[in-house]
């Protein structure tokens, strides 16, 4: 996910019309850019890890929120825009959230030391 968020940012970056959609190709890099840190992080399994993955949670639930109305009808004339902007937050939300759980769970330190039976 990390590659094509980096391309996409990078490729489209002040080639879009508004400045909504600008701020979602910056979300793109971002989210690109933190999702590689949180994969070195787990690699690592580094304490910084969670934090890192939240900022990308909601890196990546800005941008699919405000492209699923800045791209198509940043005014909200149309009825279903609304329930799309709404379904995509929550929606990228509990993924997201999930994955951050994750990454909290899977960057703990590895206990080493030995245990003696009781």
């Amino acid at each position: 996910m990390a590659v094509p968020s980096l391309l996409n940012g990078i490729r489209e970056l002040g080639h879009v019309s508004t400045w909504l959609q600008n701020s979602v190709e910056i979300g793109d890099l971002l989210h690109g850019t933190l999702s590689v840190l949180v994969a070195i992080g787990i690699w690592r399994r580094r304490r910084w890890t969670f934090s890192i993955a939240v900022a990308w949670s909601l890196a990546v639930v800005y941008t699919a929120t405000v492209a699923s109305f800045s791209f198509s009808d940043p005014s909200f004339q149309q009825s279903g825009t609304v329930i799309g902007v709404i379904s995509a937050g929550v929606s990228t939300a509990v993924v997201t959230g999930l994955f951050a759980w994750g990454a909290r769970v899977f960057s703990r330190p590895i206990d080493v030391a030995p245990r003696t039976p009781v």
